[in-house]
């Protein structure tokens, strides 16, 4: 049983020290670990759940992390995260799951969003509520700088659901100081 708990907390404590880095808010302060940092609030609703993207932030991996959290970040140039909250304006429990199979492009770039890193923002979200988290993305191609745009992509609540859709020019996003 020992063992047990201390695996529990071991794989704990590498999820904490691995987590999206806070990336605070463009107009006022924007986390120094990020690049750059983006207020977005762009929001898209589609049956019944509205999912608003409040901020994007892009980074140098070396920087937000002392060790590269998983081998799909071997070669990673840049950073790409989005914070999001999702809000259901219905009165019945919504199931969506963005970590699972969100695909984030930067430049063109397409890339999976990383399931390991992103919050748990997945699974059920009652009536009348809303969560808040962050999925991330690594660039393999591109540095921060030369990042220009970015979009995020997931499916909507239900099979036959529209998708969730959100494009940023980086260029006429509000920035926070480099």
């Amino acid at each position: 049983m020992k063992k047990a708990v201390l695996a529990l907390a071991t794989i704990g404590l590498l999820a904490a020290a691995c987590k999206i880095p806070e990336m605070g808010s463009a107009d006022t302060s924007p986390s120094p670990l990020w690049d750059r940092v983006y207020d977005v609030n762009q929001s898209m609703t589609v049956d019944g759940l509205t999912v608003t993207v409040l901020r994007a932030a892009i980074g140098d991996p070396a920087r937000l992390w002392s060790e590269l959290p998983t081998s799909d970040w071997e070669g990673a140039k840049a950073a790409v995260a989005f914070k999001l909250r999702l809000t259901n304006n219905t009165g019945e429990t919504i199931a969506i799951y963005p970590g699972f199979d969100s695909i984030a492009a930067m430049n063109g770039e397409q890339s999976e969003t990383d399931f390991w890193l992103n919050d748990d923002i997945d699974g059920d979200i009652l009536g009348g509520f809303s969560v808040e988290g962050a999925l991330i993305a690594p660039s393999m191609r591109y540095v921060p700088g030369a990042i220009t745009s970015i979009r995020l992509v997931f499916d909507g609540p239900n099979w036959d659901s529209e998708s969730f859709d959100f494009r940023v020019d980086l260029g006429s996003a509000a920035q926070g100081a480099d």
